[in-house]
């Protein structure tokens, strides 16, 4: 029941008019801390951050490392800058990150920006919400990284995930 209420609590948040979306703007900052306290109270933990050292990009864990079905967020200085999910282990998507192939065009985005931040001085975060299993219909398990991951998208637009304004109601064949 918990779960559930959170999760409308958070489906309720209201994007702000786009002038208050400008990056310089107090408005803004003011809505980024707001999205991060969101993600507290639906159950994101701080769980390691992220460290370049020598010009190479490492991870740190403390906890949620094994955990599979999961999603995290990398909060730059506090603010919200990619949500992400995983059906691997933690460790094994972010070692992606780390060490991206060729044609991983996320893994390698993703890891550029970590890399650019960090040298600029950013502290980035890891936060996750492992899925327990506790969210059932009937006999069905329901994924809540699967479940959560777009709709927090959308409504936070996180700058370094690509915008999914573009998605919208399924449509309808005629």
């Amino acid at each position: 029941l918990c779960v559930s209420l959170c999760v409308v609590f958070f489906l309720m948040i209201r994007r702000p008019p786009k002038s208050t979306l400008d990056r310089s703007s107090a408005a803004s900052d003011v809505y980024k801390r707001q999205i991060m306290n969101r993600l507290l109270d639906i159950g994101f933990k701080a769980v390691g951050h992220w460290l370049l050292t020598d010009g190479k990009l490492s991870f740190n864990l403390i906890r949620y490392a094994s955990e599979r079905n999961i999603l995290y967020s990398f909060v730059c200085d506090g603010q919200v800058k990619y949500v992400g999910k995983s059906v691997r282990s933690l460790s094994e998507r972010l070692y992606g990150y780390k060490n991206p192939g060729l044609t991983q065009s996320t893994n390698i985005k993703n890891h550029n920006l970590l890399k650019d931040a960090i040298a600029a001085g950013a502290t980035i975060e890891i936060f996750a919400l492992p899925d327990r299993g506790l969210i059932h219909y009937g006999v069905f398990h329901l994924n809540l990284a699967a479940a959560l991951e777009d709709d927090i998208i959308r409504v936070m637009n996180p700058d370094w995930n690509l915008s999914l304004i573009h998605i919208s109601e399924p449509t309808r064949p005629y």
